[in-house]
């Protein structure tokens, strides 16, 4: 009984510390980011694969970035699209001479959408690589931004915030659940510990990208954003980092369900399983702080009471803060249900990363082994 208790109260003690310190940090502000008069060379690449609905607006807001540097090169790779994606690129290649469409080869052996990027990677020119997903609308100036904080010759690979445009419930609590991942996930980059990033938001040195062999060297991955933004981080000379600046974020549309949340989340997850020792650690806290309160409801339910009101408040206090930051409005009506949908994944990931073949874009793996399309 002792000891349940203590290791309840650490785990919310560093769980409660860790989202303060997040909260703390995101009410920092710092300089706008400088406009480069001279820009490097930008390629932005966007990996679609059936995203007929989503990708007329990508490329829209894509189109209509300004940039002072040299003139912006557009690769949209079609990653073996079955719908109308590929007449949707056409259109835009006919009628910009910016975009590009990429074959990705059905020879490909990675999992996700790294045949996508490596097929555009081939192709890309520019000394800055940007990323984006085909349901991404990224603001006015999101190109301009990433490429003015590689005036800092230190900086290798650079993430920023994804927002979840909403409407409905369910939007909402995944627009919390993303707010909350990435808000801990820049803290934990502020704090000189870069754990990941976002391929949908994501700029990084070409000669960065070159200098860890690229994805082939890599190796498979279901998250490939995150081999990358670690590679980099451990093999090269460049900093890899993750900031929660306004002027960085992306907006995306949220998933149809749930159900497909949790597929997303299960993913994330696999992926993670390849972290630094320290994020295992991490990982064993979260789980806990999740899992203690509801156990010692049988045998002390005044203290699971304070432990699960102090991990509310904890979630609470560094998703208002965030929100405030980047203005958004709205979400947090859905506290409680995403508090309910974060209670779910967490305590079910063990076993559904045990049990469960991940399943993404009509594509399935067991492990890091595909095993269906």
């Amino acid at each position: 009984m002792t000891g349940l208790l203590l290791l309840a109260t650490g785990c919310l003690t560093a769980y409660g510390a860790l989202g303060l310190l997040g909260a703390w940090y995101l009410r920092q502000r710092s300089a706008p980011l400088p406009t480069p008069a001279d820009g490097p060379s930008v390629t932005v690449i966007v990996a679609a694969r059936n995203e007929e609905i989503d990708l007329p607006a990508c490329l829209d807001a894509l189109a209509a970035q300004a940039y002072p540097g040299p003139p912006l090169t557009f690769l949209i790779a079609d990653d073996h699209s079955t719908d109308a994606t590929g007449a949707v690129i056409d259109a835009w290649v006919a009628q910009d001479s910016r975009f590009r469409r990429i074959l990705v080869p059905a020879s490909g052996r990675f999992p996700g959408k790294t045949n996508a990027l490596i097929a555009a990677l081939a192709e890309a020119e520019g000394d800055l690589i940007l990323t984006t997903d085909a349901d991404c609308v990224p603001p006015p100036g999101w190109i301009q931004h990433h490429a003015a904080a590689f005036q800092d010759d230190t900086l290798g690979i650079l993430g920023g915030i994804t927002r979840v445009r909403h409407q409905s419930t369910t939007d909402r609590i995944q627009a919390l659940d993303w707010l909350l991942t990435l808000s801990v996930a820049a803290t934990l980059s502020k704090l000189g510990h870069p754990l990941t990033a976002m391929g949908n938001n994501l700029s990084f040195r070409r000669a960065a990208y070159d200098a860890v062999g690229g994805f082939e060297e890599m190796g498979a991955s279901v998250t490939e954003d995150y081999a990358l933004f670690q590679a980099i981080h451990q093999q090269t000379r460049w900093r890899a980092a993750l900031q929660a600046e306004p002027a960085l974020q992306n907006a995306t549309e949220p998933l149809p369900s749930l159900r497909a949340a949790l597929r997303q989340r299960q993913r994330w997850a696999r992926g993670g399983l390849d972290a630094p020792w320290w994020a295992h650690v991490l990982y064993g806290v979260v789980y806990l702080s999740h899992a203690l309160p509801w156990t010692l409801l049988i045998v002390a339910p005044w203290v699971a009471g304070l432990g699960l009101g102090a991990k509310l408040l904890t979630d609470f206090t560094l998703l208002r803060t965030a929100c405030r930051r980047l203005e958004e409005t709205g979400a947090l009506r859905s506290f409680l249900g995403f508090e309910a949908f974060l209670f779910g994944y967490v305590l079910a990931m063990p076993f559904l990363l045990a049990f469960t073949p991940i399943r993404w874009k009509g594509r399935t793996w067991r492990g890091r082994q595909r095993i269906g399309s």
